[in-house]
């Protein structure tokens, strides 16, 4: 049986599967159907799906189903909204979170450079043409005003063939 409530927690369950066991206790304490915190484990990786039983497992596919095709959705709809250079929520409400502090340049950065690398080898690629490219993944990501967001050039971003070498011995993990 499915409620309301218990959609809530799968789908959210489905969609984030590594959230911290603390919190995903405190979700399976809120399901309503006994069933439906079974789905939940196995959606956690908790309990493996031949535990499920016949109407659980179609359950756990639709959910996983659900989850799979969500993320392709938000995928497929970054990419447009960067093609018709159009800001989505997603972007704006990082940006935001950026500006109070939330999150970190190298977070926003790592979110406007997701994606492949150039079908070029990237390692044969000269400093400048390194640079063009991520200039131009994050720009496609943020915007032309990206420099606004993380000024000249974040510190991640730098690329200097001058960069210490770590000793792993000394200095440990």
């Amino acid at each position: 049986m499915i409620s309301t409530n218990d959609t809530s927690i799968l789908a959210m369950v489905s969609r984030y599967p590594n959230i911290p066991e603390l919190e995903a206790d405190r979700y399976l304490l809120q399901i309503e159907h006994e069933e439906n915190r079974e789905i939940c484990e196995v959606l956690l990786g908790r309990e493996p799906e031949d535990s499920l039983s016949e109407d659980q497992l179609r359950t756990y596919k639709e959910f996983q189903r659900w989850s799979l095709d969500r993320l392709q959705r938000t995928r497929n709809e970054q990419i447009a909204a960067r093609r018709r250079n159009v800001n989505t929520r997603l972007r704006d409400r990082m940006i935001r979170m950026h500006r109070e502090g939330n999150i970190t340049d190298e977070v926003l950065l790592l979110y406007a450079v997701s994606g492949p690398l150039p079908q070029q080898e990237y390692h044969t690629m000269s400093e400048v043409e390194k640079e063009r490219w991520w200039e131009e993944r994050v720009e496609s990501n943020l915007g032309i005003e990206w420099r606004t967001y993380l000024g000249s050039r974040s510190e991640f971003m730098k690329m200097s063939k001058n960069k210490a070498k770590v000793n792993w011995a000394e200095d440990g993990f």
